[in-house]
């Protein structure tokens, strides 16, 4: 269970991408700024002709970037995945808790086997197989869920992964053909 989660906020690109949409940003703002920048340099010669040239290229850039970012945002983790996770973390609490039930079940039935001349309260074989019943159903439903969130999470860091290099190729191709 907690490798899952460590698998969900550092393989699942969380911390990666947003440290990626944050130098995106900061990228575009410089670029904006720079076109800014030229943009206020007034010059009607050919050094004007050339600085509007440049001026369009870097709000071009900036386009770019953050076109790229957005792309970035659309590969959030799936937040179905971070509410089943949390499921299955309640269904393995509930599973530990029936367990238990039945260990303690079990362990007062060997005791009062021991102890037959004691009175006092007596583990009956139905509640102790009522209880191993009840954890044998448990235990069944957390596997098959477990393992089904296991192979959605692949399936989850397949999607991300293809959708960034989506995003970066995007990327790549929009500035090669903008240049």
């Amino acid at each position: 269970m907690q490798d899952m989660k460590k698998c969900n906020d550092t393989i699942l690109y969380a911390a990666a991408a947003a440290a990626a949409a944050n130098s995106a940003f900061v990228f575009s703002e410089s670029l904006r700024e720079m076109g800014t920048c030229l943009l206020e340099q007034n010059d009607d010669g050919q050094i004007g002709n050339v600085l509007r040239m440049l001026i369009k290229v870097q709000f071009g850039l900036q386009e770019l970037v953050d076109s790229y970012r957005s792309h970035i945002f659309q590969t959030a983790t799936s937040e179905s995945i971070l509410t089943q996770l949390k499921t299955v973390e309640h269904m393995k609490q509930w599973c530990d808790e029936k367990r238990n039930l039945y260990q303690g079940l079990s362990t007062a039935q060997r005791e009062n086997e021991k102890t037959r001349s004691f009175k006092g309260e007596t583990v009956s074989l139905q509640k102790l197989q009522e209880a191993s019943e009840e954890y044998e159903r448990e235990a069944i439903c957390f596997v098959f869920r477990l393992n089904s969130l296991k192979e959605r999470q692949n399936q989850n860091l397949l999607k991300q992964a293809v959708q960034h290099h989506a995003a970066q190729v995007n990327y790549v191709l929009a500035f090669q053909t903008s240049s």
